[in-house]
């Protein structure tokens, strides 16, 4: 977004950019202040937003460097200010939006971004912004197909489309259960006020689901529609064609049931002792240790019928497993294995549904006390190359950089809470400040957040809604040479001139790539922002 401009030249103008979402009070705060022409030496005031006195005053010097276009990029840091309030910067009569410093709007934001699952919510789930959906869940299985019909209903359709993954759905929801574990004073409103937190609700919503999926003793369905989803247009979910039409895939692998043992196992540590419905807990538990047992028979990886959401390994999940069924039980043998897996993890410098070395590192390392140098590692990495981007983010440009981005903020928090010191917090604030607007575009990839925020998501339940999608998150900003391998027609270019050669985003409803949400996005979200506010 175009904050402010010196003159009408193109070349005089000022920009602005600032974390919409706001600074906390004991963290790094820092604003980015660019130009064309050279702007060094100029004086910047910060203000009070309701009484414009000025509270400092700052001198634009050492230029961060180039970004696109624009040759001039200066760091306005603010840290010592830590008076809660809002405020905005001013240069002459030029000012930037107003922000805040405090910590109330990320506690405020925390049940919006979790209410995108609401939206997310497929079958008869009482789903939010859209009808009752997709009944008929499926009506066979590709991969064992006499087997004939298998109830797949329920659960959250994955992104912008229709297709539903037993892997971003397992990921997704143990991220979510362990938001809660970490934090659970965080979690507590129960809107309708029926005895159980909202994020237990909606975990329970992932659960089911995933317990339909297990319908014979060791079958599970890994993912339900296939790609003709994407071809039949935008529609409601409720209105969908093909919703007599969704096979349902079968799947073996130890990543997939890796990942299912954990979530399920710790499902069912929250459900025997926050809700006490044992009957429930003991269901979760049995498949929990089910299919941990029976990944020793199976295949490394799942194949996935699609290609999509295809892991390149398994032994982070299976170590998540581990990990959560030695918490549930107690047992000798999921330590042992813990104990194994974690002495060979290695660290993965990423984050998305299928890189979680960092994450597995870190619950073995709460348990075994050691072991978390595949965490140390890894953020030493992005810790160097933060230093060296112009707006302080870890420079990681791919289809889901806003997951990896909120992923990076969550290691660094989760270094933090094994208590290996505080080291790593400039990094996560800066993720944060480049996801809510200290960027190129000056955008919010936080629907809703700020006065610049994604407004055109890839949703067709947003577009339908006239563009509202609550908690929606943006995929963010890709590679100019990724994009080249899609056709992709895009109808708004708004803020194209802050693209450079090399990175490019698109606040355009067709921009899969740049612009679609998803519910692994959404859990990130969570859980980074329960680990930040537990410390700011």
């Amino acid at each position: 977004m175009l904050s402010a401009g010196c003159s009408g030249s193109a070349t005089s103008a000022l920009y602005f950019r600032v974390n919409h979402a706001g600074y906390f009070p004991d963290g790094i705060k820092e604003a980015i202040i660019f130009s064309a022409s050279e702007i060094a030496g100029t004086t910047v005031r910060l203000m009070t937003a309701g009484s414009a006195k000025p509270v400092r005053e700052y001198i634009l010097k050492n230029n961060r460097g180039v970004w696109g276009k624009y040759k001039y990029h200066y760091a306005v840091v603010f840290s010592d200010v830590k008076q809660k309030g809002e405020y905005y910067f001013q240069i002459d009569k030029i000012r930037s939006d107003n922000f805040t410093i405090g910590n109330e709007k990320y506690i405020k934001l925390l049940p919006q971004v979790l209410g995108f699952f609401r939206v997310q919510r497929c079958g008869a789930t009482n789903p939010h912004l859209h009808g009752v959906c997709h009944l008929f869940d499926s009506h066979k299985v590709i991969g064992d197909e006499d087997f004939g019909e298998v109830d797949v209903t329920g659960g959250w359709h994955d992104a912008g489309d229709y297709i539903k993954f037993t892997n971003t759905t397992a990921v997704s929801a143990y991220l979510l259960a362990l938001s809660y574990v970490v934090n659970p004073a965080l979690h507590e409103q129960d809107v309708n006020e029926n005895g159980a937190p909202d994020i237990l609700e909606e975990i329970r919503v992932g659960l089911d689901w995933l317990l339909r999926c297990n319908y014979t003793e060791t079958r599970l369905i890994t993912q339900v529609q296939d790609m003709r989803d994407h071809d039949v247009g935008w529609r409601l979910p409720e209105n969908d064609t093909l919703k007599y039409d969704r096979p349902a895939f079968l799947g073996e692998g130890k990543n997939i049931y890796g990942i299912y043992a954990a979530v399920m196992a710790l499902g069912a540590k929250i459900w025997s002792t926050r809700l006490d419905e044992k009957e429930y807990a003991e269901k979760l538990k049995t498949a929990a240790e089910k299919f941990y047992s029976a990944a020793a028979a199976v295949p490394d990886l799942d194949i996935a019928f699609t290609g999509m959401y295809q892991d390149k390994s398994y032994q982070a999940k299976l170590l998540l497993g581990a990990v959560e069924l030695y918490n549930l039980t107690g047992r000798q043998k999921y330590l042992d294995d813990l104990r194994r897996l974690s002495s060979a993890l290695q660290p993965d410098y990423w984050w998305s549904w299928g890189d979680l070395n960092g994450l597995a590192s870190f619950r073995s390392a709460q348990i075994a006390k050691t072991g978390y140098s595949a965490l140390e590692i890894n953020l030493s990495g992005f810790n160097q190359t933060k230093d060296k981007t112009v707006y302080g983010d870890a420079g990681i440009y791919t289809w889901g950089t806003t997951t990896t981005l909120f992923g990076i903020a969550a290691k660094s928090m989760m270094y933090r809470l094994l208590g290996a010191g505080d080291i790593f917090d400039t990094l996560a604030i800066r993720q944060f400040d480049y996801i809510f607007g200290k960027n190129p575009w000056g955008k919010s990839f936080v629907s809703g957040v700020g006065n610049s925020s994604v407004r055109f998501l890839h949703s067709q339940v947003g577009y339908f809604n006239n563009n509202n999608l609550p908690g929606g998150i943006a995929a963010g900003p890709a590679t100019s040479e990724m994009l080249k391998n899609y056709n992709i027609t895009r109808k708004n270019l708004a803020g194209q001139e802050f693209n450079s050669a090399d990175v490019v985003y698109y606040d355009d409803r067709d921009d899969y790539v740049t612009n679609e949400p998803a519910i692994i996005t959404n859990a990130t979200a969570v859980f980074a922002m329960t680990l930040m506010l537990t410390f700011y």
